[in-house]
């Protein structure tokens, strides 16, 4: 993570399983960035947040 002034980001990975009723789980696994936005009472709010699959 990092912070300057007013904005700041987080990045990393991420994996995720999908169970369905019935069926084998899915897994999928990729990578994202968040930017946050600081506000005047001080607390972080996400303004934007992308992510993308492994292939």
């Amino acid at each position: 993570a990092e912070a300057d002034g007013e904005l700041g980001y987080t990045w990393g990975t991420y994996v995720l399983t999908h169970t369905t009723p019935g069926e084998a789980p899915q897994t999928t696994t990729g990578s994202y960035v968040t930017v946050w936005k600081h506000d005047k009472k001080g607390s972080w709010h996400a303004v934007l947040t992308s992510a993308t699959r492994d292939e």
